[in-house]
């Protein structure tokens, strides 16, 4: 990562805080205590998440997560990391190109007026593992983008699963032998 590309997401970085605080001061100076604490609840929750992606310790991995944003307009990432003691540096640049992979993918397939939003999971599934779990939802040619899944080779071996209103997959990533 060049130092500018580090100082846009820096910048990124610094605006979506901004914001939160705007609206927070706004709640505040309105006197509505119970948004200013719903809305500080959600901040910390959102950074208590980043806190776990970092722990992971897989640094394109967390970078490709923190600038979805800004490369992906079209498309809206919720992220979810139930551990916090897995290390997948090892694993780090496969991950992200393996996502990477998926979203191109996903942004090939889409229709212009398709509101996307993709789910992660990150979790402990069997000894030295992480499952990673993407479903993909309002994508209105779910087929395809099954069909594409089957036929793409991927670093990590990709499941599909069977969900009713989403496009979902996954796959394991061993975790880093601990020192």
């Amino acid at each position: 990562m060049k130092a500018e590309d580090v100082v846009q997401l820096i910048q990124h970085y610094r605006h979506d805080l901004l914001n939160h605080l705007q609206i927070i001061h706004g709640y505040a100076s309105m006197g509505n205590i119970k948004k200013v604490e719903e809305k500080i609840t959600k901040v910390i929750s959102s950074y208590d998440e980043e806190r776990k992606l970092m722990y992971l310790q897989a640094v394109e991995f967390f970078i490709w997560v923190l600038e979805f944003p800004y490369m992906y307009e079209d498309l809206r990432l919720e992220y979810d990391i139930h551990t916090e003691k897995s290390s997948i540096s090892r694993s780090d640049i496969h991950i992200t190109n393996q996502c990477k992979q998926l979203m191109r993918l996903i942004q090939k397939i889409k229709h212009e007026d398709d509101l996307v939003n993709i789910q992660l999971k990150v979790s402990n599934e069997i000894h030295h593992m992480l499952k990673f779990y993407l479903a993909v939802y309002g994508l209105e040619n779910k087929q395809q983008l099954k069909i594409q899944l089957e036929r793409t080779s991927f670093p990590f071996s990709i499941s599909l699963i069977n969900e009713t209103d989403s496009i979902a997959c996954s796959f394991l990533v061993p975790c880093d032998e601990k020192r």
